[in-house]
């Protein structure tokens, strides 16, 4: 217990210098962008001393390295502060954003992750097989069409042309599994070739073990030595994916999520950018670099208790 106590504390202090390069790098991009934030906010009614007193009340007249340290010195107590655009806490308008994106991308996962693996599975059992070559020509297919492509045809083919699904917009309640379906159908496609590969990939490699070949030996049927030898030892690099796609689920998908015009942090992000937002910007991606980076931990010690081969260090 205490060497993976140990390794925490160590992986949880690495995560400073790593926060602090996001936000750096954040910061450059956001002020090296052209545009004046001040005169986005004031829209086309503006003059020059309405600009003047916009930028200093949210500081943007000071120096770009007094900017740096006084917006550092908030992030590092995890406070945002307020919207430029709606003039509301940053981490409340987060908040607010994540339960549509949960709800969005939580069941695409699973249900992505069920069909994933067992296809992989499956092509893994009929190798250089027919059925095998289908499905590892669909993956790719799949993995190739970038998604907001993918949302803008299943839109218009059922949307426009079908005329039975909403194309954008989220309900929350019993009556919005319509608003709910085209979204998560296109993040699950994601998910399910993404997985289905990495499946295939694992399970061709461990069935290449010796302890494999002893139970062919024995006469055990192939999909007991799959099921009961094999998946564990294949599951073990499935499981740093998973979590990181877990973090990549609750940070929402920008494309599908501006695509479908869904209220979730993806979208939350897009808007801000487009208006030169820089605490929202900051927030959006800052708590997204902060769940991948505990996602990466916590994938790194759920491999390390299923392989006692791996030793944390």
């Amino acid at each position: 217990m205490s060497s993976y106590l140990n390794y925490t504390i160590r992986r949880v202090l690495l995560t400073i210098p790593i926060l602090w390069g996001v936000y750096t790098v954040t910061f450059i991009l956001f002020f090296i962008v052209p545009g004046d934030p001040a005169r986005l906010l004031m829209g086309q009614h503006r003059d020059a001393a309405m600009e003047a007193a916009m930028a200093k009340q949210w500081g943007l007249d000071q120096p770009k390295h007094v900017q740096y340290w006084q917006f550092l010195k908030k992030v590092a107590v995890l406070d945002f502060g307020q919207s430029f655009t709606n003039k509301r806490d940053v981490t409340d308008s987060i908040l607010q954003r994540l339960p549509a994106t949960a709800v969005l991308g939580l069941p695409a996962l699973t249900i992505g992750m069920f069909l994933g693996i067992g296809a992989g599975l499956w092509s893994a059992m009929r190798a250089n097989k027919a059925a095998d070559n289908t499905i590892r020509f669909v993956t790719f297919c799949l993995v190739s069409i970038p998604f907001f492509l993918l949302a803008i045809l299943l839109q218009w083919f059922f949307g426009q042309r079908l005329r039975i699904l909403p194309i954008a917009g989220y309900i929350n309640g019993p009556w919005g599994w319509g608003h709910l379906a085209l979204p998560v159908f296109v993040m699950t496609l994601g998910s399910f070739a993404g997985l289905t590969r990495l499946t295939r990939t694992s399970v061709l490699e461990v069935l290449t073990e010796d302890y494999i070949r002893t139970a062919k030996a024995k006469g055990l049927p192939e999909l007991v030595v799959i099921v009961r030898h094999a998946l564990k030892n294949a599951m073990i690099p499935l499981v740093t994916n998973l979590s990181v796609s877990v973090a990549g689920a609750l940070t929402g998908a920008f494309f599908v999520e501006t695509v479908f015009a869904w209220p979730g942090v993806g979208l939350l992000a897009v808007d801000a950018i487009n208006n030169r937002d820089f605490p929202t910007i900051m927030g959006t991606v800052m708590f997204g670099a902060l769940l991948f980076v505990v996602a990466d931990i916590v994938g790194d010690l759920l491999t390390a208790y299923m392989d006692p081969r791996i030793t944390l260090k």
